[in-house]
């Protein structure tokens, strides 16, 4: 978990921290298209009907590293932090479903994070824990799991909810995550099409946003 625990610190520290000087344009969310994929790191998951997500800016520049969608619509989006899993919006405590990934470095093992386990759900094509951390009134709900892209990889789907929220986003939760999954894509080199991931091709019509 070593390696994992630093691609975490490193997603926190290049959250949006912005001066007022720095202030970054606001728009309106859209509506979440029905599939998303990742051509980058093949893997792909049904969206929630009628969720939205906050459209990276224009002229940002990052990695892909994930996206939220949201169960409960921002009133205004702005810009984003190096990794496309890192949003900027308004109010901060909506309902959402985050999906972050990233390549896997094995450094051995190392002592797991304490888990408060309170379900178990199918992510990823499995059986998996479900662990649970409450501040105040959020109460966050995160499931872990390796996968195979080009090379091994590591996605993280958490669910950021209310209390009286929690019952009805919890089912849209296990929903969402039965259907995350590896997926092929194809890469097209100066040799032609190579084909990367596992499992069967991403869906037609889905994208990465």
């Amino acid at each position: 978990m070593a390696a994992f625990k630093h691609l975490t610190l490193a997603m926190m520290l290049l959250m949006p921290n912005l001066s007022p000087a720095e202030s970054p344009i606001w728009h309106l969310p859209h509506i979440a298209p029905a599939h998303y994929a990742s051509s980058n790191y093949g893997i792909t998951f049904h969206v929630p009907r009628l969720a939205t997500y906050c459209p990276l800016p224009k002229d940002w520049v990052g990695s892909d590293h994930g996206t939220i969608i949201f169960l409960e619509r921002p009133k205004r989006c702005g810009g984003a932090g190096y990794p496309s899993s890192s949003r900027n919006y308004e109010p901060d405590n909506l309902a959402a479903i985050d999906l972050y990934y990233g390549y896997w470095f094995d450094e051995g093992d190392a002592p797991a994070s304490p888990c408060h386990q309170v379900a178990t759900i199918i992510f990823l094509g499995t059986s998996r824990p479900v662990c649970e951390e409450r501040k105040g009134r959020q109460i966050t709900r995160t499931v872990t799991a390796r996968y195979q892209a080009d090379a091994p990889a590591q996605a993280v789907l958490t669910l950021r909810t209310r209390h009286n929220r929690l019952q009805s986003d919890m089912i849209t939760f296990q929903k969402t995550a039965a259907t995350v999954r590896s997926c092929k894509v194809a890469w097209i080199g100066p040799k032609g099409s190579v084909s990367a991931g596992h499992g069967l091709p991403c869906p037609k019509g889905s994208r990465w946003f």
